[in-house]
């Protein structure tokens, strides 16, 4: 029987880093799904039931979007125990801290630019399993 493949929800209006981070994670074998919407998000990852989300806390409706998403899917009694990474340019790391006290905080904090190296690193930590050093050489 075929291993399904893991499934990466990206949320965030980046345009770069979304193609950046869709590239280099459909080269590892992910399936990745893109969203920028707050409903668009929540019924994406209830039907595509991703592996992790990354998710942006700026989209375009505003600041406190992307927290709010979060909220919205640590409160959903399906999709509360998928991974969020939660991701920003602007927020300092006091932002976070605060967030990570909050009991609808995100499983990891990114600050924005992120590299490829260390965007794997955390996806590898949440999800547990390791990508083999080949595999990251193939990618760069």
């Amino acid at each position: 029987m075929a291993q399904r493949k893991r499934r990466v929800l990206i949320v965030d209006a980046d345009k770069a880093f979304v193609v950046q981070a869709k590239e280099m994670l459909e080269k590892l074998g992910f399936v990745v799904d893109v969203s920028t919407e707050r409903e668009d998000t929540l019924t994406q990852a209830q039907e595509k039931n991703p592996d992790l989300i990354l998710l942006s806390a700026e989209l375009p409706r505003g600041p406190a979007e992307g927290y709010l998403i979060c909220k919205d899917l640590k409160t959903h009694p399906v999709l509360k125990t998928i991974p969020v990474v939660l991701m920003s340019r602007r927020a300092k790391e006091e932002d976070f801290e605060k967030h990570r006290k909050l009991k609808t905080r995100a499983d990891a904090y990114l600050k924005k630019p992120i590299t490829d190296e260390i965007l794997l690193q955390k996806i590898e930590d949440l999800l547990g399993f390791s990508i083999s050093p080949e595999v990251y050489q193939d990618i760069e």
